[in-house]
């Protein structure tokens, strides 16, 4: 079996958001209100730094059935 190159490409992401909404096989229709907050907060403050880490408590919309 041969290797496989994978081809990098340079897409710029205008945002988290954009990016969540430009993801093919997503069953999530959209973000909560919440959740596209504190991606907003997090594109505005905290986009460049090295390290970070959120929470969001139990019961936020973190993962959902189907």
């Amino acid at each position: 079996m041969a290797f496989k190159k994978r081809i990098r490409s340079n897409v710029s992401i205008e945002s988290p958001i954009a990016l969540f909404r430009d993801l093919r096989n997503r069953k999530v229709k959209g973000l909560l209100d919440h959740q596209s907050k504190m991606l907003e907060i997090y594109q505005k403050e905290f986009m460049n730094e090295d390290n970070i880490a959120m929470e969001l408590p139990t019961g936020s919309g973190k993962v959902k059935s189907i």
